[in-house]
């Protein structure tokens, strides 16, 4: 159930071979390996905190990411803590809440630069930024509802998110900053918008109060499916276009999800 949209991950195979798919193989591989011999139960429990984390690792060595693999393990305990019944580990309940607050805290002690409005990657053991590239993944300690004050949460929004010299266009959300030099409106991981990147971003902003701005968001990204037969995995910033593999999973995934309005459900 879980390992099969990863298996397609690895062998949707990108063509231009921007991306050295054979750590995303290899990570794939170490996951079937440690979970095919456990029962259901601890299978579910295994992958929600930690599946996750060994695929994102891989990600961010493969194209330079941004911090995301921290707050995607700090979502993911959360998830455990709130799902303790279902898994017949309630026992268990608190040290995982325990474990997702400290990392909330660390996230926003460690990566969150309150002068900037803005969340950046850091160099471990640090608080000296990696590179101070501003992509979508700057947002996801917002998808996962790290603590913020309000004002301060406001700010990353309306500065950074909303802001059409950065990241709000008719395209919406390219993987690299509008105003950063190196971007390029068909730059694989430069600058190409990726539908389930901006899924989470539509996510976000309904989290976060922005309801109005998260079915435009969505409404965007629909015209954008729309100008092709095929749901794309991902699509030139500047036209619209899709130019990565078409009939992708992550393509497909997000059009259901948005047509299902699953991003208004309540975070889990």
């Amino acid at each position: 159930r879980y390992h099969v949209p990863v298996a397609k991950l690895v062998d949707n195979r990108p063509p231009n071979g921007s991306i050295p798919n054979e750590e995303l193989a290899r990570a794939n591989q170490e996951f079937l390996r440690q979970y095919a011999d456990l029962d259901p139960k601890q299978y579910l429990v295994d992958v929600r905190c930690r599946g996750r984390a060994i695929i994102a690792t891989a990600v961010n060595r493969a194209v330079g990411s941004d911090g995301g693999e921290f707050v995607w393990d700090f979502h993911s305990v959360g998830v455990v803590d709130r799902d303790g019944d279902e898994l017949d580990r309630a026992d268990e309940a608190g040290s995982w809440r325990e474990m997702a607050d400290a990392r909330a805290r660390r996230i926003v002690e460690t990566m969150y630069f309150p002068d900037e409005a803005m969340f950046y990657d850091v160099k471990t053991g640090t608080r000296e930024k990696m590179s101070g590239v501003k992509s979508p993944n700057m947002f996801l300690p917002l998808w996962a509802a790290v603590p913020l004050k309000r004002e301060q949460v406001r700010a990353i929004v309306e500065r950074h998110m909303l802001n059409p010299d950065e990241f709000y266009r008719e395209c919406p959300f390219p993987s690299l900053s509008f105003d950063n030099p190196d971007y390029s409106p068909d730059g694989y991981w430069r600058g190409r918008v990726w539908p389930h990147v901006v899924y989470w971003m539509i996510q976000t902003l309904w989290r976060q109060g922005y309801g109005k701005e998260a079915e435009e968001t969505a409404a965007r990204l629909m015209k954008m499916f729309e100008k092709s037969p095929w749901l794309h995995e991902n699509y030139e910033s500047a036209s619209g276009t899709g130019i990565g593999q078409p009939d992708y999973n992550w393509g497909c995934a997000t059009a259901i999800e948005i047509l299902l309005e699953r991003y208004k459900d309540p975070m889990s």
